[in-house]
């Protein structure tokens, strides 16, 4: 999931023209008008009225390396495209379906090909998709998982979610872990081990682990929220499991109730402390 491509965005008007139509990234990912100070520049490549591939290419010592097709897109409607990984239009894909025009671009749901909601937000623009607003993305449950917010492409904020076990409840106060989220993931960052397996091949990846806060402030069914390397999702679910502290449970106006909420962990990086 999470495992979201960064896409190239094209205006619809260009996206069956047969003219050469770049767009341009500078280092930081954010998008600008012309080649002068980018750093990867994505073209649309129209094959006919409905399928067009899109590829890319890095500048080194200001020359454009060799482009590397990113993915294949068939159109199935003004509003539904489905997303290949190769230009063949086979294997698995994505589902980008475009759920409302707003003042700024648009709004938008990528599912997976079992119908599975990946990710709903606002971006500015379609291929590739470049975020800008609010971004939510979901867990393999299908259930809002972290909540960020964009600015032409940059993430500005990120907030892990939590959500009632009966979804019939709103949570009325949060659950809060003693000493605040920079405890939690401080406990976490000193205590983690980093797999045999995933130094050898040199793995860097987030992975998001779900767990359940329980009315008497402890936490249980520790799980996968993403599709994601086994090993480093085995590793912080002990490093969690071991923590003994207890959460001050979530109320449902005046009752205590289980929510499931999530951590973060960032394998080959620096960790984001909330």
């Amino acid at each position: 999931m999470f495992g979201m491509r960064i896409l190239v965005i094209f205006l619809f008007s260009c996206l069956y023209s047969n003219a050469q139509n770049y767009t341009y990234l500078n280092s930081s990912g954010k998008k600008i008008p012309n080649e002068e100070n980018a750093f990867t520049r994505f073209e649309i490549k129209p094959v006919n009225d409905s399928v067009f591939s899109v590829y890319k290419a890095a500048k080194f010592d200001g020359k454009w390396g060799k482009i590397k097709l990113q993915y294949s897109a068939l159109k199935k409607s003004e509003q539904v495209f489905f997303i290949f990984e190769n230009d063949k239009l086979k294997g698995d894909h994505e589902v980008l379906e475009i759920m409302e025009n707003l003042t700024l671009g648009y709004r938008i749901k990528l599912t997976s090909k079992n119908n599975e909601i990946n990710f709903i937000g606002d971006v500015i623009q379609i291929f590739p998709t470049i975020l800008h607003g609010k971004c939510t993305f979901y867990d393999i449950y299908e259930m809002p998982m972290v909540e960020n917010a964009y600015n032409s492409g940059l993430k500005i904020s990120e907030k892990l979610l939590f959500h009632p076990v009966d979804s019939n409840l709103t949570i009325t106060k949060l659950p809060e872990f003693p000493g605040g989220s920079r405890y939690f993931y401080t406990f976490i960052a000193e205590n983690l081990k980093y797999p045999i397996i995933a130094i050898e091949k040199n793995i860097k990846e987030e992975v998001y682990i779900r767990f359940l806060i329980n009315p008497d402030g402890k936490m249980t069914d520790f799980s996968a929220a993403s599709n994601t390397n086994k090993e480093l999702i085995k590793e912080g679910v002990r490093v969690i499991s071991s923590m003994d502290q207890l959460w001050e449970p979530a109320f449902s106006d005046e009752k205590k109730i289980p929510v499931w909420h999530y951590a973060k962990i960032t394998y080959g990086g620096s960790f984001i402390l909330r």
